[in-house]
């Protein structure tokens, strides 16, 4: 095997896994394809085998890693969510699906015979499967910078690094130095040998490990990249607060990530990638996706604002699907039955576009439309939600 095939393989990024004399490529179109590829599918160049999947995979997080298997005929795709995916003669040895995980994962590495594998979430925790190992994880430990990847020598014990450059050394991998202090380009990537390894940085972009309580020039470069995408803040003033969390569960969620809030490094390079929120809708109207949590405020069949909300939390408070319009308004606060309202746009029965001071990533209200005070207040002051406006609420 080639040292470039041994350094691919051990990557744990939406990489490639290489195998024989080809390699596949998760996600990522070439001249050779007829059709554009669809999200979270793979395709394969060279000689190796068409494995899949083709039409994507049965998952609503992104895949976030990809390992082959010793001979070149298999590889596994891991989700976000902790989800595994095997093709070809790699075998399905458990995954963290359907498992609570504090933060998403990030990689994945397999053991040198092809028998298990690793994932690896940002904040360090390890889970391992089949013949690998555990040697222990940086999960419950206070790291400075978010975990990105890892990496196993020969399946003794493995690496994770950080995207300052940190590495931490488990099992039989052997610490040989790191770049974390030196500042620069982020990391975003490890591969290694038994001798050495070799890290990996990125290009600058928006800092990763930016969180709510965080300030400063990498925090409104957050914010300037977010306003200039659509998503709602308030003004860039360099502080992560309460309006910034909102705009970025609302990325989050509207480019298929898990909403924590947090800039982890799928967070980062989506805000590198992505373009503005889309709709199918014609017009001038107030779009509410019940399905991914968000409002779109809509001019010219185009996304102008894009804001976090929480609708109707069960089956005994659905916030009703329909094409509605705002029928009443109160400028202040409204007592109804559904609770205090702030400066309600009624726009069916009892359900209204509000403000209110809690507003999670998820199902939370008793069939309205929650907003932050702080936008309805920008609703009613820009005028995007006067009587008579269009409110299709789906999902």
């Amino acid at each position: 095997m080639s040292r470039l095939a041994r350094l691919v393989r051990s990557v744990p990024v939406c990489l490639a896994a290489v195998a024989l004399a080809g390699f596949v490529e998760v996600g990522r179109g070439t001249a050779a394809a007829a059709t554009a590829p669809s999200p979270n599918s793979v395709t394969s160049h060279g000689a190796v085998p068409a494995l899949g999947p083709a039409g994507g995979l049965p998952s609503s997080q992104p895949v976030v890693g990809v390992a082959a298997t010793p001979d070149g005929g298999g590889y596994w795709l891991v989700a976000s969510d902790g989800g595994v995916f095997a093709f070809g003669d790699a075998r399905f040895s458990g995954s963290m699906g359907g498992v609570h995980l504090s933060q998403p994962v990030v990689g994945m590495a397999a053991t040198p015979d092809g028998g298990g594998y690793w994932l690896v979430a940002s904040d360090g925790g390890v889970f391992a499967f089949g013949d690998a190992r555990f040697s222990g994880s940086m999960g419950g430990v206070h790291l400075n910078q978010p975990v990105v990847g890892m990496a196993s020598p020969d399946g003794g014990g493995y690496w994770l690094v950080a995207s300052d450059g940190g590495v931490f050394a488990f099992g039989d991998a052997r610490f040989y130095g790191s770049d974390a202090g030196l500042g620069g380009a982020p990391t975003v990537a490890v591969a290694g040998r038994p001798e050495g390894y070799w890290l990996v940085h990125g290009a600058a972009g928006i800092q990763v490990g930016l969180a709510s309580g965080a300030s400063g020039p990498a925090v409104t470069a957050l914010q300037q990249r977010l306003q200039g995408l659509g998503y709602w803040l308030g003004s860039a003033d360099g502080a992560f607060g309460p309006l910034t969390l909102q705009a970025v569960y609302a990325f989050q969620k509207e480019n298929g990530l898990v909403p924590t809030g947090v800039v982890d490094l799928a967070t980062s390079q989506a805000l590198g990638r992505a373009g503005r929120p889309s709709t199918t809708a014609a017009g001038d109207l107030i779009e509410v996706d019940k399905g991914r949590q968000v409002l779109l405020v809509i001019r010219g069949g185009r996304v102008l604002w894009a804001f976090n909300t929480s609708t109707g939390m069960s089956a005994a408070w659905v916030t009703p699907d329909g094409r509605w319009a705002v029928y009443r308004q109160v400028d202040g606060y409204d007592v109804s039955p559904l609770g205090v309202l702030y400066r309600p746009k009624y726009v069916v029965g009892g359900i209204a576009i509000h403000g209110y001071p809690s507003v999670p990533p998820y199902p939370a209200s008793h069939g309205c439309i929650r907003v932050t005070d702080a936008a309805m207040d920008f609703l009613w002051s820009s005028g995007l939600a006067p009587i008579g406006e269009v409110v299709w609420i789906h999902g």
